[in-house]
């Protein structure tokens, strides 16, 4: 009988000592995940949104308890955020696990507005001393920073934005390291044409509207790999690919020694398509 209530004193402490203990908001676990290793958010800014959004409630039993998904929430309307769980564990412990947003491209509007497009097409606001290095946008662009992101998600119904065709080759960039590492700039002109600004050499790419878009991406990078000569880079200022099946440089000093290799780049490409 002794024995018998030693132990079901044993268990009943068990389990008291299994309840779990209040959770305090200060002793917040703060983990950020940063894709491009740039600081968009500091543990200690998400901090502070967690104190601001720390509200007590009572639960079903009428204990006390921090409302983590009033907090979770506030987190995710962070522009910076794009992902966020907030949890407790048994002990009360407080974590909360954050995704940085990746931008991809910096828009400069016609109004001198700057923000960020991230890689899911959400706009992201440009915050002072933290700078992404990535494609600077700018023109005739008149759209301004909304929280709402502008990719159309194939909505034949939507009006097209002339940032939803910036997006794209955005992505199309960010996606093929050979021309993230070659361009710096992209201007939009009136008409929704595109000039793309190389980082190396002196000339402009007059990239037209995007129609074809990858088709004149994987032109211009066989004339980059074997139309281009060393001279070349002087030679000319302009490279358009707006027309189909040919490449037309600007700069007659060059013209005819890079023309057999761009003859030779666009019968390659329509193989290529042709094969597929």
């Amino acid at each position: 009988m002794f024995v018998l209530l030693i132990g079901g004193t044993l268990l009943v402490l068990g389990f008291v000592n299994s309840t779990p203990e209040k959770t305090n908001c200060e002793d917040i676990t703060i983990t950020i995940k940063r894709p491009d290793g740039n600081e968009y958010i500091l543990e200690e800014e998400v901090k502070n949104i967690v104190l601001l959004n720390c509200n007590i409630q009572k639960d079903s039993s009428g204990n006390q308890e921090i409302n983590i998904e009033k907090i979770e929430r506030a987190i995710k309307s962070n522009p910076t955020i794009a992902k966020c769980e907030v949890y407790k564990t048994v002990k009360g412990a407080l974590h909360a696990e954050i995704v940085q947003r990746r931008p991809i491209g910096r828009i400069i509007n016609a109004m001198g507005e700057s923000f960020y497009l991230d890689e899911k097409g959400w706009m992201m606001p440009a915050i002072a001393g933290r700078p992404a290095r990535v494609l600077v946008v700018n023109g005739d662009i008149f759209e301004s920073y909304s929280p709402n992101p502008y990719f159309l998600e194939n909505d034949s119904a939507a009006v097209i934005s002339v940032l939803d065709e910036v997006y794209n080759i955005l992505k199309y960039t960010d996606e093929h390291p050979f021309w993230k590492a070659q361009l710096e700039q992209i201007v939009v002109n009136k008409d929704k044409t595109f000039i793309l600004i190389p980082k190396v050499g002196n000339h402009e790419i007059h990239f037209g509207n995007i129609d074809n878009m990858e088709g004149k991406f994987k032109k211009l990078e066989i004339f980059y790999q074997r139309g281009m000569t060393a001279e070349g880079w002087k030679g000319y200022n302009v490279v358009d690919v707006q027309y189909k099946n040919q490449i037309i440089c600007r700069g007659a000093s060059v013209l005819h020694k890079v023309q057999n290799n761009i003859n030779n780049a666009d019968t390659e490409i329509a193989t290529n398509q042709n094969t597929h």
